[in-house]
């Protein structure tokens, strides 16, 4: 087993157009104790193109991927996933956050418990400037954003379908537990969750038409 202080971890971050919180998403990331995180982000084809702040652009464990067309979030993540290396794998969005020991916690509990996936709690928060409900309490870290796993498991399961506008994760969970992988849950909260406005996109007709054919998927392939 892999020392949590000897681990490296690649962190995917989509981000397109909306970069207000990128810099906070990329330091949380950065600033992860006992592990060696390294950040990927990935600009999805933003009408302007994403520009690092200085002190990210230089540094050694930041690299930016940039693609001409636009991509959805599954698409995004595993455009990331063709520039990571590191032997873990995780995810978090440009808008939310991580406590500083959220990996090495979610480390722990797959070397003790020696489950494939690893998740924690979600906490949601406001950015101070929409009037939205943020929901109360820590609620199940079922997103990307709330796992770790390692590479080696993510490609049995395979990557995000890239033509789902909302559900990805979803779909991408249930091929996971289709294929055997077992998960352990912690109760530490493993993202914070930014609530506002630009990032509802399940207000959208075609978001939830793509929930609706994940929910087909999943019935399926329990069938």
């Amino acid at each position: 087993m892999t020392p949590a202080s000897l681990a490296h971890i690649d962190v995917i971050i989509p981000c397109r157009d909306v970069d207000a919180y990128l810099g906070e998403a990329i330091a949380s990331a950065i600033g992860q104790v006992g592990v060696t995180t390294r950040v990927i982000v990935v600009d999805a084809g933003s009408q302007q193109p994403i520009v690092l702040a200085p002190e990210w652009e230089e540094h050694e464990r930041v690299m930016l991927v940039r693609s001409e067309n636009g991509l959805l979030c599954g698409g995004a993540r595993n455009a990331g996933l063709d520039a990571a290396k590191s032997p873990y794998l995780t995810f978090i969005d440009a808008d939310d956050l991580w406590l500083p020991e959220r990996c090495r916690i979610l480390l722990d509990a797959l070397e003790e418990s020696g489950a494939n996936i690893a998740m924690g709690q979600i906490e949601h928060f406001s950015d101070g400037q929409t009037e939205l409900n943020v929901p109360e309490g820590l609620q199940a870290g079922l997103v990307a954003g709330g796992m770790l796993l390692s590479r080696a498991d993510f490609d049995r399961v395979g990557l995000f379908d890239d033509e789902l506008r909302a559900g990805e994760f979803i779909d991408w969970f249930n091929r996971a537990r289709v294929a055997g992988l077992t998960t352990t849950t912690v109760p530490e909260v493993a993202l914070r969750r930014r609530v506002h406005a630009a990032s509802i996109t399940a207000t959208q007709i075609e978001a939830r038409m793509d929930y609706l054919k994940v929910v087909r998927r999943w019935m399926s392939r329990n069938d």
